[in-house]
């Protein structure tokens, strides 16, 4: 079995987070609606919300602080673009990235569009994070030419959206390595 695999099996056996953890999701949500806030009124902020109107248009996923609605993409990249706009969303040391604006955006664009309760929403995040930081921890930092985060959230949207989708291990494994491959080389 891959690594990948290994980690997908551990993501689809998860049905239950422990109160510290889900606790933990809970705060990281507010965290990131935080940094959002401060960042919806920049330009690139708004030039993220143009372009999902343009490219994406009208669905069911709302676009924070806006009153737009878009598709569950579009959402989730316009509420991503306001988290990370001012450069506060939470950072992880070993990870060396910033995880939080990209799972928590798309876990609550998916929500929006599919419906899934809080508790559903908080293990997704948590699986998003475990499976994100482990990739993202795993690389030797003194080999790779960049820390972005974009190339390992990807994996992590992948793992948190197959969750909450019921996906199996085999499945999940292959839209973690699809996010892993297709992911920009900055």
């Amino acid at each position: 079995m891959t690594a990948v695999g290994r980690l997908a099996e551990f993501a689809t056996k998860v049905v239950e987070l422990p109160p510290t953890v889900r606790a933990a999701a809970n705060k990281a949500v507010l965290d990131l609606i935080g940094a959002a806030i401060a960042g919806h009124g920049t330009r690139s902020a708004s030039a993220a919300r143009q372009v999902v109107e343009r490219c994406w248009g009208h669905g069911q996923a709302v676009v924070w602080f806006s009153g737009q609605t878009s598709t569950v993409t579009g959402a989730a990249f316009a509420n991503a673009a306001s988290a990370c706009a001012q450069d506060l969303d939470d950072g992880h040391r070993a990870a060396a990235g910033h995880p939080g604006a990209a799972i928590i955006p798309a876990v609550l664009a998916y929500a929006d569009t599919n419906g899934a309760d809080t508790s559903r929403i908080a293990t997704a995040i948590a699986i998003g994070y475990e499976i994100g930081i482990r990739i993202s921890a795993s690389r030797d930092l003194s080999r790779v030419p960049t820390t972005d985060s974009g190339l390992w959230c990807g994996q992590a949207v992948a793992a948190a959206y197959s969750w909450l989708g019921g996906l199996d291990a085999d499945a999940m494994t292959h839209a973690i390595a699809i996010a892993g491959t297709t992911a920009p080389s900055q």
